[in-house]
């Protein structure tokens, strides 16, 4: 019986996480947004989905139909985008997009969220 809980509560967990946030890490090719900054926005060159590991993005004026995503935070320094810098620029429900730039010492994280 205390197994068959366990079971259901993990699967409550497991659901609830995929649930909060959305969360795709990209590999930018080009540097177009090598200055961007949070408020500034983005088009990005392909759909994101689990397959897309590389792409494009340029910045965009907001008003623009192409301004897909909106940057709500920058981490300089770091390509990581399977680590954590980003979660404190995300809330729960937001459809979040880490983007990496440059190379290394040089490279940054874009913490994106898609615009409604």
């Amino acid at each position: 019986m205390l197994g068959k809980v366990l079971g259901i509560l993990g699967a409550i967990v497991v659901i609830a996480v995929v649930a909060v946030i959305k969360v795709a890490v990209v590999r930018l090719a080009g540097e177009s947004t090598a200055e961007a900054e949070a408020g500034d926005c983005v088009s990005i060159g392909k759909e994101l989905d689990s397959e897309v590991s590389e792409t494009t993005a340029d910045l965009v004026d907001c008003s623009s139909s192409e301004a897909a995503y909106t940057v709500v935070g920058r981490v300089d320094g770091t390509t990581d985008v399977l680590g954590s810098a980003c979660d404190q620029y995300f809330k729960e429900g937001d459809d979040a997009v880490v983007l990496a730039g440059g190379d290394g010492g040089d490279g940054y994280l874009l913490c994106v969220i898609a615009r409604p």
